[in-house]
């Protein structure tokens, strides 16, 4: 397979354009946590951890998800 080839596969395109997509996604994510921490600065220390936490497991789900609905979006209707 030629470099030509691979950057006009469709699971190459799909994961620039999900990378593309984290780009606002993580801005997102990060402004909602951003809000969250914002309305609970006397919350105990656990609940501030696990909304940090939760942060991090969408910025790590984000680009998955959005490059298995690409992937799926680019399929030949069957």
């Amino acid at each position: 397979m030629t470099l030509q080839a691979l950057a006009l596969s469709t699971e190459v395109q799909a994961a620039a354009l999900a990378l593309l997509h984290f780009v606002w996604q993580g801005g997102v994510i990060a402004a909602l946590l951003w809000l969250v921490l914002a309305l609970l600065p006397s919350a105990s220390a656990a609940w501030r951890y696990l909304a940090a936490c939760l942060a991090l497991v969408l910025l790590a789900l984000c680009p998955l998800l959005t490059f298995g609905y690409l992937l799926a979006q680019a399929a030949p209707a069957e």
